[in-house]
């Protein structure tokens, strides 16, 4: 799994904000850890607020946009490329990436 996150909230110095928001990517290689993923940051965004007293959600398309689906390689596809990385010695090739 990859991803980034970056996190904001108020803009004054010595201030302590009202909100603050989080937005992100992460990728997964299957559906299995896609929802899986999916299901631990809601889990751990919600903690957290609520071990401080605080409430919390958490929205994976905020601006409509429904979040790509896993790329899965085409296993007959990826047998022939793999036979013609190997004609230019390309190493280290990994199907479900």
């Amino acid at each position: 799994m990859r991803g980034h996150l970056r996190v904001g909230a108020g803009g004054v110095f010595n201030v302590l904000p009202d909100e603050a928001t989080a937005a992100g990517t992460f990728f997964a290689l299957n559906d299995n850890d896609f929802a899986r993923i999916k299901r631990r940051i809601e889990e751990v965004v919600t903690g957290v607020a609520a071990a401080f007293g605080c409430s919390a959600s958490v929205d994976f398309a905020p601006d409509g946009r429904v979040p790509y689906p896993v790329t899965s390689n085409d296993p007959a596809t990826w047998r022939i490329f793999r036979a013609a990385a190997a004609e230019v010695h390309l190493c280290a090739l990994h199907p479900e990436l």
